[in-house]
């Protein structure tokens, strides 16, 4: 891990793991999601010792492996103070516990520097850390392909680690054994540790790395997929609403459906009405969760407008998870930040306790009147691209969960509409969501798809489609279909492959059009996913990830059919 650059000529820091990155020369002042130096260079060095961690492949590092590397991922945590008493102390006290008696090289040339960064002020080791663990570090070691490769896993085992925190916290809930989480804990950290610290490996070598963790999350969601299905009820098929009520409220954002659960359980108990947003949207889909009559629906669009819309909405608002925005001063106190979420100077849920927040929510107004909530309604973002005169008090079609399919009759009408022509495309069109006005073909493929063409969407990239129109039905299956989060990934998959049996075919040669907006690392294993499956033809946007050099993306394409998305 010896440094091969002039540190007085190397920038303060360096990120390019979401679509948001400056090109081309990535993020090397301050990153566009607000993260400082200090903090890319503490989550740098997170993930090196995450990854030594993890080689020693004791299921009792698991949960402190995964946390650490889920608040590297974009837009989670941006405290130094917070990511150094969390995750990286605690990794630097296991490690120089476990080598004690016979350390690895690589550990022997981390520990130095990670008690330096733990202890001492950032001018005295953030040059360091920049020029021998900063990603761009990868490059100068083994060139742009070999470094672009490693870095996709490295991307992909970030978004992994997303969905098996989701993992944890149910079992932990359920009180139930980590047993599958730390079965696909072991095969991805041996492809990341593989793909960090092999200098030896040539490229196959190190696409298989990168698919191994596309492996490794097909059963990671999955898992999930069951966990959630087990504690919260089988998505159903329904319409979600989307205009307030007046009363006290409380708003969610984020992923996490325990920590949903949980709020509604606190606010039902005081009157107080609860709004998801973002990608807590599918938490309606949920019967458990639905059943709460506090539960209102959904407020607002993805997590790019929180800045825009979270000073419209009158009551405290929790962050769970990811896909967060520092919060503005307009609403900073009324922010509450919980798992492994961090911003210095907001409140912090303990323990899964929500009565600060409920307190908050009955000293705030509320939505005092019917007026008041149809003016805020008004002033929730839009595309532009919305069709003339159309409002929609609810939004159909959300909960298409995989077991929806697996209905007889469903699946019987959805084969036959296929086989008689009546659907001649299937368009899977989801994702990540971003600010970048390119992301507006998402919205124009779904506007220019014809009446015989099956919409399938998920995550944040569905509200790039979901307030457009009117999409209307295919004999009574509603055109535009919501399959969930981004972390019921395995439920889509399983959608598709279940299809494609039923036609008695191969995923590739269902009538499909996949367009993955990709914005940050779940994107990346969602896609690593797609290709470990098999699954060709996928196009790739709104831009490219800075990482993928021209030889990958020629081998992505001979190989897979990938493409970028061409403008609509």
């Amino acid at each position: 891990m010896s440094g091969t650059g002039d540190l007085e000529e190397l920038s303060r820091m360096y990120c390019a793991q979401c679509e948001q990155t400056l090109h081309p020369s990535g993020c090397v002042r301050a990153g566009v999601c607000s993260k400082n130096p200090e903090v890319a260079a503490i989550q740098d060095a997170m993930i090196y010792g995450a990854t030594l961690l993890g080689g020693f492949q004791l299921e009792e590092d698991h949960v402190l492996i995964l946390q650490s590397i889920f608040a590297t991922l974009t837009n989670v945590n941006f405290s130094a103070v917070d990511l150094r008493t969390r995750f990286l102390g605690p990794t630097i006290s296991r490690l120089e516990a476990l080598s004690k008696e016979s350390p690895s090289q690589a550990v022997l040339d981390y520990l130095p520097l990670a008690r330096r960064i733990l202890t001492e002020p950032t001018d005295n080791w953030i040059k360091v850390c920049r020029s021998t663990l900063a990603p761009d570090f990868l490059t100068r070691k083994y060139g742009p392909t070999s470094a672009g490769l490693r870095y996709l896993t490295l991307l992909g085992m970030k978004g992994l680690c997303a969905y098996a925190e989701h993992c944890y916290k149910l079992l932990s809930f359920n009180k139930a054994p980590l047993t599958e989480l730390h079965d696909a804990m072991k095969s991805a950290l041996t492809d990341l540790h593989g793909a960090l610290f092999n200098d030896d490996l040539i490229t196959q070598d190190l696409l298989s790395h990168a698919l191994g963790i596309g492996k490794a999350n097909l059963s990671v969601t999955a898992l999930l997929d069951r966990l959630h299905a087990e504690t919260l009820g089988v998505p159903t098929l329904c319409s979600v609403p989307v205009r307030m009520c007046p009363g006290k409220c409380v708003l969610i954002t984020g992923h996490d459906m325990v920590d949903m659960l949980l709020l509604l359980t606190a606010a039902q108990e005081k009157g107080v009405n609860v709004y998801t947003h973002g990608e807590m949207f599918p938490a309606y889909t949920y019967p458990r969760l639905r059943s709460f009559s506090c539960f209102k629906g959904h407020f607002g669009t993805a997590w790019q407008n929180q800045q825009k819309e979270f000073p419209l909405f009158p009551g405290p608002i929790v962050f769970t998870s990811n896909c967060l925005k520092p919060p503005l001063p307009s609403y900073r106190d009324r922010v509450f930040v919980m798992d492994c979420v961090g911003f210095d100077g907001v409140r912090v849920v303990e323990n899964l306790d929500f009565s600060e927040v409920i307190d908050c929510a009955l000293s705030n107004i509320g939505f005092e009147s019917e007026e008041h909530c149809r003016s805020v309604g008004e002033m929730i973002t839009t595309t532009g691209l919305e069709a003339e005169g159309f409002h929609a008090d609810e939004i159909r079609g959300a909960g298409f969960n995989h077991r929806v399919l697996k209905q007889p009759d469903v699946l019987a009408n959805l084969v036959n509409l296929i086989k008689t022509g009546q659907i001649t495309c299937i368009q899977f069109n989801g994702g990540c969501d971003g600010a970048s006005k390119d992301r507006s073909v998402f919205s124009k493929k779904a506007l220019q798809a014809d009446q015989k063409t099956l919409i399938l969407t998920n995550s944040c990239g569905r509200f790039r489609l979901n307030r457009l129109q009117d999409y209307g039905e295919i004999n009574g299956i509603p055109r535009l279909l919501d399959t969930g989060q981004c972390n019921d990934f395995y439920s889509l998959a399983q959608i598709l492959i279940d299809l494609s049996e039923a036609l008695g075919c191969n995923l590739n040669e269902l009538p499909l059009q996949i367009y993955v907006s990709w914005f940050e690392q779940k994107a990346i294993v969602q896609f690593l996913t797609f290709l470990h499956l098999g699954v060709k033809n996928i196009k790739l946007g709104p831009s490219l990830p800075l990482f993928l050099t021209d030889e990958i993306l020629q081998f992505l394409e001979t190989n897979y059919g990938v493409t970028k998305i061409a403008a609509a």
